[in-house]
């Protein structure tokens, strides 16, 4: 290994050198925003599953939109879709289409009801073949 290095010119050493502290210090960045989107994940998810009817807030319209773009559920499994999101609200089945509902930014009342007169959203994931296909939000 000397030897290669004794045949290199020192610009070329030291050229090697910084594009290997870049290329490590790239790989240390990748790492930590990979592990602080775990945390952001983990932290939404654990807010959505200890908030079933959404009352709380914890079902918010941002924490729809990083369900719906960002946790890539397409293809996954209805396993997959309850461990992480929790048990939906309603299940409904229409022939080869099986949908998981979820409440989101619902108005409750003091004893946790929801409020029916009141706006919400509702989180659909539909599966087929046991692989979720489509994820939809709709607001009444």
């Amino acid at each position: 290994m000397m030897r290669i290095f004794k045949n290199m010119n020192f610009k070329t050493v030291g050229t090697i050198f910084i594009l290997l502290f870049f290329l490590l210090g790239c790989n240390i960045l990748s790492f930590q925003e990979r592990r602080e989107k775990k945390r952001k994940e983990e932290k939404i998810l654990e807010d959505w599953r200890r908030n079933p009817f959404g009352c709380f807030g914890f079902r918010s319209g941002e924490k729809i939109n990083y369900i719906q773009y960002h946790m890539e559920l397409k293809n996954k499994s209805k396993a997959f879709v309850l461990k992480k999101l929790g048990e939906p609200n309603f299940i409904e089945k229409d022939e080869d289409i099986e949908t998981f509902r979820y409440y989101c930014d619902v108005a409750c009342d003091s004893k946790g009801n929801i409020i029916d007169s009141m706006d919400y959203c509702l989180l659909d994931i539909d599966f087929s073949s046991n692989k979720v296909i489509d994820i939809i939000v709709f607001c009444r």
